[in-house]
């Protein structure tokens, strides 16, 4: 494979993984799956979707490795995957504090509360 086509290929994967953590919804999976490992029952109910809701955001966050699923008895529960999930996170919170100066100190409480 040539060096252009490698370049394209690691370019589209990019760009699958921000696609994947571009729906507010799912970022709100990840806030919550930061706390604890959770159900989607339980995901939910904390997050006031439906399930079919939340499964459809799941599987894109399962698709890119994001979240991770493991099986307690008849449950799926639903885990981040590693900690880099937060990392990028943390890295556009960043990005807005520095690049938005009227959101810096939404985005540092933001980032205390949440992400911290």
């Amino acid at each position: 494979m040539a060096d252009s086509e490698v370049d394209d290929r690691c370019i589209e994967l990019v760009a699958e993984v921000f696609s994947a953590y571009g729906h507010p919804l799912r970022l709100k999976i990840i806030r919550e799956l930061k706390e604890h490992d959770l159900n989607v029952s339980e995901l939910t109910e904390k997050l006031g979707c439906s399930q079919a809701n939340i499964s459809k955001h799941l599987k894109v966050l399962l698709g890119n490795k994001i979240v991770g699923k493991k099986q307690e008895g008849t449950q799926n529960i639903y885990s981040l995957a590693s900690d880099e999930a937060l990392f990028i996170c943390s890295c556009a919170c960043d990005y807005i504090k520095k690049s938005r100066d009227e959101e810096k100190q939404m985005f540092e409480n933001f980032e205390e509360r949440v992400l911290g």
